[in-house]
């Protein structure tokens, strides 16, 4: 039963809302007036209505309200009874009254009856939903509530905001991890300014991370992104062969240009020894051969991709930024010329 109040009726009368909301909880519910002490125990005396005038609707609309001046106003003078689908509970976030909606989203089973290059056709040509892709699209739906629905808002949760909140960690963990990589590198080469040339391939593997999610169609998740933190501490190996070599032929009395190209072809097998048994590693998990986890997809992607198009800039990047580097401390008067 609801009970909807005559504004009007009750500003002349001297009562509230909250005057008739207060006096219908008492009278149904009851009040604790005061409490009768019994040896050890403690009994609370409530006050309530008899329960035979709380069983009709008659006995609900003759209540009588006490207004600022202490006269008694009958419900049903300042109130219409509507009779309709009540809720059960009333749920509040931030003293508001909110519903919650929540769902699940079911992953693909994979087809094991593809073949390999089927299935890898497969990952190009569908992209699957997550729930970062099911809330943009809901933002989108909803972006003009406030103006369609005065009062009304929608706030994403859920998984979606565990993921924001945990890419902002991983942002400040992939931070403490290239500082612990750039520490690492100083006690290697024993330079400061070396394992920056070596570090300065990272931003260029997050580009073929970036293209391998686009040509894939799959979303920068949190795995992804765990991918790529895990990808800026793999991809520096390359750099630190071709560095460490060029460094030993420099000591040997080979100018830096040479010492580069002499790099360039006795590191080569190596370098790509070990980014090929890498991918290799992940491919299967990448492109679910022997069975597909959705969850690992993501992560291994971008590290077999990340991981090719980094060595791949390795290749000509390193040789490139280290001649750079020597030759502009060379100009600066940092270290001796070289011919």
């Amino acid at each position: 039963m609801r009970i909807f109040v005559d504004q009007g009726m009750a500003m002349r009368t001297g009562i509230s809302v909250f005057d008739v909301a207060s006096t219908v909880r008492i009278c149904y519910e009851g009040s604790i007036s005061t409490s009768i002490k019994r040896s050890e125990e403690e009994i609370d005396v409530r006050v309530i209505l008899p329960k035979e005038s709380r069983q009709t609707l008659e006995k609900l609309k003759d209540i009588k309200v006490a207004n600022k001046t202490g006269g008694l106003i009958p419900l049903k003078e300042v109130a219409k009874f509507v009779e309709g689908v009540g809720i059960s509970s009333i749920t509040r976030k931030g003293w508001r009254r909110s519903v919650d909606i929540s769902a699940d989203i079911v992953p693909p089973k994979p087809d094991e009856s593809l073949s390999f290059w089927q299935r890898i056709k497969k990952s190009f040509t569908e992209k699957p939903l997550g729930s970062v892709d099911v809330n943009l699209m809901m933002m989108e739906k909803f972006k003009d509530i406030d103006n369609r629905y005065p009062g009304y808002s929608v706030s994403y949760e859920g998984e979606y905001e565990d993921t924001e909140d945990s890419i902002i960690r991983l942002r400040n963990s992939y931070i403490i991890a290239l500082l612990a990589i750039y520490v690492i590198l100083v006690a290697l080469f024993h330079n400061l300014r070396q394992p920056l040339i070596v570090m300065s391939i990272i931003p260029f593997t997050l580009t073929g991370v970036i293209w391998s999610f686009f040509f894939h169609g799959l979303p920068l998740s949190f795995m992804a992104l765990m991918g790529v933190v895990g990808l800026g501490g793999v991809v520096v190996n390359d750099s630190i062969v071709y560095v460490d070599f060029i460094n030993k032929a420099r000591e040997r009395g080979e100018d830096t240009y040479t010492a580069s190209l002499e790099a360039g072809y006795k590191r080569l097998r190596p370098i790509l020894l070990t980014t090929i048994t890498t991918i290799a590693g992940l491919i299967p998990t990448a492109y679910g051969i022997g069975g597909s986890d959705p969850f690992l997809v993501p992560m291994a992607v971008a590290m077999a991709y990340g991981l090719m198009f980094g060595t791949t800039i390795t290749l000509f990047a390193t040789p490139v930024i280290y001649n750079i580097f020597y030759k502009k401390a060379c100009k600066q008067g940092i270290k001796s010329c070289e011919e």
